[in-house]
């Protein structure tokens, strides 16, 4: 996912689903304006195939982001803790784990003291959208 979407669907294909298909490009529409925020690394920079990979988009005029993680194929980790940047201490955040409709609210701080992430399947993968509520 980035700030531009190109896909290649067949919608021929037996089994394909038209629901997802907008459930995906909706998804895409909904956060894509956070590609032009500013871009944290939330782990090292690695191409390994047995590694995560995360990093958080940020929006301070909206006061709101995005955070994309992805367990590779040979990941041996269900979990990650991420440490979110650009967030105010005292403000509460609520969160939204997009895939599986989890909400959740947590400070700044917490958030900038470790953030959890499971992902159960490798590869996964995992978006999360934030925005400031207080």
């Amino acid at each position: 996912m980035n700030n531009g979407m190109q896909v290649n669907w067949n919608l021929y294909q037996p089994g394909f689903s038209v629901e997802t298909a907008r459930r995906l490009v909706n998804e895409f529409q909904r956060v894509r304006h956070f590609f032009f925020g500013d871009f944290y690394p939330l782990t090292p920079h690695s191409v390994a195939d047995d590694v995560w990979i995360a990093y958080q988009f940020h929006r301070d005029d909206l006061r709101a982001g995005i955070v994309l993680a992805f367990r590779r194929p040979q990941c041996p980790s269900i979990a990650l803790r991420l440490k979110l940047r650009a967030l105010s201490p005292e403000a509460s955040y609520e969160l939204h784990f997009e895939d599986s409709g989890a909400k959740q609210v947590c400070t700044g701080k917490e958030l900038a003291d470790a953030l959890a992430v499971t992902i159960e399947s490798a590869p996964g993968s995992a978006l999360i959208t934030y925005r400031q509520v207080e």
